[in-house]
């Protein structure tokens, strides 16, 4: 009976890619955790130095573009726990 095989090769096939998805989907959530907490890192690394740096007149640059770094990653921050909120997220 030659349709049995046929039928376990197939059931095998279909496990082995639903194994696949099942991988895939754990590491997008891997990444989209990894990814979040790489930006409240930079979100805090940034924050902690502008508050060592100031606002001192000779340093206005470095200042201003603390801040700048200091704002685009919280900005990221947010946006990945707005967008990665478990509820939400797949």
């Amino acid at each position: 009976m030659l349709t049995r095989p046929v039928y376990q090769v197939h059931w095998l096939q279909s496990k082995a890619l639903k194994d696949r998805w099942e991988e895939e989907l754990e590491l997008i959530h891997s990444e989209a955790h990894w990814t979040s907490n790489f930006f409240n890192f930079k979100a805090c690394f940034w924050v902690n130095m502008e508050d060592s740096t100031g606002h001192a007149a000779a340093h206005r640059g470095q200042a201003c573009y603390v801040a700048r770094q200091s704002s685009i990653y919280g900005r990221l921050r947010d946006h990945c726990h707005d967008m990665f909120d478990q509820d939400a997220f797949l």
